[in-house]
């Protein structure tokens, strides 16, 4: 399955070259395995979602990639399954043949809820919202790969985000890519200030093996100071 064209994505990317703050993530880190999730949890946060493509499995495999198994059954047990669920512009959505707005889905290799939407990210984070009621949305964490769709969807909605590095290009969305890096946009981007976000504090110790950072050599390992 490959996604389509998503012309919300294109006319809502033009928003970041005016605003790059709303593609500039709380967090920056390698990838799932570097997430502290019991400390995510005593941070605030109550539910969390995920990308799938290049986040948590190859781009449109089924299963969790092998290095992450063992941060991704963490993750499952400190949030409880039902606070966990998978938002991708491959499934779930209209492209997918097993879309339905109707009931809910289990992905059978990740083990958690798949989030049926019509509008493709970075739009829609209503939806999102919808899933994870009553909990405020700086409590939920959106985490991916990409800041144009998965940062930027997120902090449209007012969700607390985690940019992970993608780690496999092999079928990955050549489009999507390319926009990524289109005109020098990355390193634009890139400069967009941290920030914090409703009563949320940033100065989190999320990166495993480092639970006692102070707060400026956490920024220092973000690689925003």
């Amino acid at each position: 399955m490959v996604q389509s064209f998503n012309p919300q994505g294109i006319l809502l990317s033009f928003r970041a070259f005016l605003s790059p703050s709303l593609a500039t993530p709380h967090l920056h880190l390698p990838s799932i395995a570097h997430i502290s999730f019991p400390a995510l949890k005593r941070a605030g946060i109550r539910a969390i979602a995920f990308d799938k493509d290049n986040t948590l499995t190859a781009p449109y495999a089924d299963e969790i990639w092998s290095e992450f198994e063992g941060g991704w059954e963490e993750c499952k047990r400190v949030f409880g399954r039902e606070n966990v669920c998978v938002v991708s512009n491959s499934l779930g959505t209209p492209d997918d043949p097993n879309f339905t707005a109707e009931k809910r889905i289990v992905h059978p290799g990740l083990g958690v809820e798949v989030l049926q939407h019509t509008l493709k990210k970075p739009a829609g984070s209503d939806a999102l919202l919808a899933h994870f009621s009553p909990h405020p949305p700086h409590t939920i964490a959106f985490v991916g790969d990409r800041r144009l769709t998965d940062v930027y969807y997120g902090n449209l909605g007012g969700l607390t985000t985690i940019l992970t590095d993608a780690f496999s290009f092999e079928r990955d969305n050549p489009v999507a890519k390319r926009g990524e890096g289109w005109g020098g946009c990355g390193k634009v981007l890139e400069g967009g200030a941290a920030r914090e976000r409703g009563s949320m504090k940033l100065y989190w110790p999320l990166l495993k093996g480092q639970q006692n950072i102070t707060a400026k050599g956490w920024w220092q390992l973000s690689g925003y100071v």
